[in-house]
């Protein structure tokens, strides 16, 4: 196995004050602690990681830790990378190539002393450069977006696997990307979803990974979708009580013109498969939900009781409790639910 993740890793806001910054500096250290006492064998840089962080204290943090941080084309003023581009790990008898970009406009904490390569010119090298090492597989880590990594396969031959980090949810298939034989997927944000990649080797000499995917999974999936539609449309044609779901109609359109939109790709999807060479070497893809009581491992949780003692004051972080939101009727489109109390017997959406 091969951990590792695709950015934007320390913080998901988009600014940090300065009285904030010594828990956000204590956090990134903690963090990058956790992952090597979790095997990670390489992490990539997102945009907010440079940019809140900043390039110096993720160096520093760099050569704490035994796994390196990959990104090929941040580079400083004399054009030298500011991290590891690319690394090889050999698991099983096979090298795979790894290699980390980040999106174009990050701008570093540093300011200037900083810039971004343009990911086309800096991926054709680097890819050039494993080839060369005798990797029978080369994944990208990615801070992209999943059209911008569209892009870059359809420009870089070469690259198998892109893992995208700039997605809010998980692939449910490993998607082949314009016309090459380069797969993207991506697990999604807030570290609720990891997406195990199988890397199934059956020949010696280089060929193109394919997905050998059947169309059961995906009619399951699409039985799945049909289910929610149904669902959805149960809830909207009920009358709009108040305090119910009924009275959020306009969501729940939405939602349904999301899923029938899913839906048109995933028969199309299925229409389209075609027979693969079957000596080639083919990809698999499963979603693995990380379940929120999962127990810290015994060092890690001692070091997140010591981080909140001396930020937050208390020994451990405790539970936290949600109120309940009272039941009321919504007033208008888009608004949140309000006490009755405040409504004063204002009339439900209808």
């Amino acid at each position: 196995m091969i951990l590792v993740d695709t950015g934007d890793i320390f913080e998901r806001s988009y600014s940090v004050t300065k009285e904030k910054r010594p828990e956000l500096e204590a956090r990134a250290e903690l963090y990058m602690r956790s992952y090597e006492k979790m095997g990670y064998d390489a992490i990539s840089l997102g945009d907010r990681d440079v940019r809140l962080v900043g390039v110096k204290l993720l160096q520093k943090l760099d050569k704490m830790v035994k796994f390196p941080i990959l990104c090929a084309n941040l580079v400083d003023a004399e054009g030298k990378s500011a991290f590891t581009e690319s690394v090889v790990i050999e698991r099983g008898g096979y090298r795979i190539g790894l290699f980390g970009l980040i999106t174009g406009g990050a701008e570093a904490r540093e300011g200037n002393i900083y810039k971004v390569r343009p990911a086309e010119e800096t991926a054709i090298e680097v890819v050039k450069k494993l080839r060369e090492q005798n990797v029978q597989a080369i994944v990208l880590l990615a801070h992209l977006n999943r059209r911008d990594a569209a892009e870059l396969a359809e420009k870089v031959p070469g690259i198998d696997v892109i893992l995208g980090g700039q997605g809010e949810s998980p692939s449910k298939f490993l998607e082949s990307i314009g016309t090459t034989p380069t797969f993207f997927a991506e697990a999604g944000g807030r570290g609720q979803h990891m997406n195990t990649v199988v890397m199934h080797f059956s020949v010696d000499q280089y060929k193109p990974f394919v997905v050998r995917e059947t169309p059961t999974k995906m009619l399951d999936e699409l039985r799945s979708v049909d289910s929610r539609i149904e669902r959805y449309a149960g809830v909207i044609t009920k009358p709009a009580q108040p305090g119910t779901r009924a009275a959020s109609k306009d969501r729940y359109i939405k939602l349904i013109q999301n899923l029938l939109k899913e839906r048109e790709e995933l028969a199309a999807r299925i229409k389209g498969l075609k027979p693969v060479d079957t000596e080639a070497p083919f990809l698999t893809l499963k979603d693995v939900p990380v379940p929120k009581t999962l127990d810290d491992d015994p060092d890690v949780a001692k070091w997140i009781a010591e981080h909140h003692a001396k930020f937050d004051g208390k020994a451990a972080m405790q539970p936290m409790k949600r109120p309940i939101r009272p039941k009321a009727p919504l007033t208008r489109r888009g608004s949140k639910m309000i006490p009755k109390k405040v409504l004063k017997g204002a009339k439900p959406l209808k």
